[in-house]
């Protein structure tokens, strides 16, 4: 069993011991892998519901039985993701979804852009002041999703959780956000502070267990791409361990950018990367190391060109933005950030 089942099983047994409640366990279908998950929670299967609706042995029972007894079940549907006509039967009969019955295997979850609150029975909690595409992986747990108040956001820009884990996304205050994409695995991390601009085209993502920070400030040119990892997994061929998994907040999975950074367009950055406050990284540039405050980095692999540097938002700027602040009191009518 790959860990990401192995977490999710483990989450839903614990979530059903919590609602179950002294009522009788009624499956709805067979997957003989969770039930080692029951077990471990001292969760024992009274009944099975029979398919043809015909008793078959004194351990089956038929959904009309489960219908007018509503309260004395708790219904488990451990196998593949049943038609929805089920999920609308049990609705239409008063079973809410956690409390009364679980789908292990549910659907994504799509959270359309006007809803600025969001919870559910999985823990899986979203403030959104925004107006954002959010959609959340069918094993997600205990995600947490914050939007901060203020924030400028296009239509198309998206943040997805992927595979089972407690997931983080927090955003600042009045940060605008193009049509670009926050992709979280598992339980990464990503934090962005307040009055970033995200252009099209670019996108964060961030490996489970990994974590992504960025101070205030970010300018971040199009199509440009912070990746906290290697997209596939790696391994030592002497000992068959994997080789890029790393536990939350190990450095070799964190990516640390500074307040008041330009990142240019087409630049990657990667995982093990600290970039200082004030810094600029030049058009398609690939980043990763140490760069430290006031510094240029440019090329591939990029390298400090020059150091004791700063920049403004306004190409027409004749003074640097004093230093400590934001740099965003430079920022006129005439500046256009999303050309990096």
């Amino acid at each position: 069993m790959v860990k990401a089942q192995e977490i999710h099983y483990n989450n839903m047994a614990k979530l059903i011991s919590q609602n179950i409640k002294g009522r009788k366990l009624v499956l709805w279908g067979q997957n003989a892998v969770f039930n080692r998950f029951l077990n471990k929670y001292k969760l024992t299967v009274s009944f099975n519901i029979a398919e043809d609706d015909g008793i078959k042995d004194d351990t089956s029972i038929t959904f009309e039985m489960i219908s007018k007894h509503i309260g004395r079940y708790y219904i488990l549907v451990p196998s593949t993701l049943r038609n929805k006509n089920d999920v609308t039967k049990l609705k239409a009969l008063g079973y809410r979804e956690g409390r009364d019955f679980l789908f292990v295997n549910r659907p994504r979850t799509i959270i359309p852009p006007e809803t600025k609150e969001y919870s559910d029975i999985y823990g899986n909690v979203v403030h959104d002041h925004s107006g954002a595409k959010i959609i959340l992986s069918p094993y997600a747990f205990g995600a947490e999703i914050n939007i901060g108040e203020g924030c400028k956001v296009d239509k198309e820009f998206t943040i997805t959780i992927f595979r089972a884990g407690s997931a983080k996304v927090n955003i600042g205050k009045n940060c605008t956000l193009k049509s670009s994409a926050i992709r979280v695995y598992g339980s990464g991390q990503i934090t962005i502070g307040n009055k970033g601009y995200i252009s099209e085209g670019d996108q964060f993502i961030c490996m489970d267990n990994d974590i992504i920070t960025v101070g205030d400030d970010l300018l971040m040119a199009k199509n440009s791409t912070i990746f906290s990892g290697d997209g596939h997994a790696i391994f030592d061929l002497e000992t068959g361990k994997r080789t890029n998994l790393y536990e939350l907040g190990d450095p070799k999975g964190t990516i640390t950018i500074g307040s008041h950074v330009w990142i240019g367009m087409d630049v990657i950055v990667l995982n093990r990367a600290s970039i200082g406050n004030n810094c600029i990284i030049g058009a398609k540039s690939l980043f990763k190391g140490d760069l430290s405050e006031n510094c240029i980095a440019a090329g591939n692999p990029a390298r400090c060109i020059r150091k004791n540097a700063t920049w403004a938002h306004s190409p027409f700027a004749e003074v640097p933005p004093e230093i400590g602040l934001s740099g965003l009191d430079d920022l006129n009518e005439d500046s256009d950030d999303e050309n990096g």
